[in-house]
């Protein structure tokens, strides 16, 4: 949902219809977004379905966010920098949320999940 968001958002902001004259807070909602969604499965342990893709769909949307608050700024090292930064992120992301479920299946009774 994030990423589908965040693509639709990109081609609207190219396209000049994507309002956003205030690249401060656009990059501060972009960094809680990133950061909420990096901290998420370290932080809390309890699985909402809800919660879950919410935060997920977030990540994605701040690392857009902050792209475009970043843009504002109009610094291409700190563009490139964050371009390269992001998908370290999203591996980060993959490699806790691969962790977290393994910690649950270790706990899960399921037949289907011995296998």
């Amino acid at each position: 949902m994030g990423g589908v968001l965040a693509i639709f958002g990109t081609l609207w902001y190219l396209t000049g219809r994507l309002p956003c004259e205030n690249g401060t807070i656009i990059f501060w909602a972009g960094f809680t977004g990133a950061l909420t969604g990096l901290v998420y499965n370290g932080l809390f342990r309890v699985r909402i379905g809800f919660l879950n893709l919410s935060v997920n769909a977030f990540f994605v949307l701040g690392a857009f966010m902050l792209l475009l608050g970043i843009e504002k700024a109009n610094s291409i090292l700190s563009e490139v920098y964050l371009i390269l930064l992001i998908p370290i992120w999203i591996f980060t992301r993959i490699l806790s949320s691969q962790r977290e479920h393994r910690r649950i299946c270790k706990f899960c009774d399921l037949k289907k999940c011995m296998e």
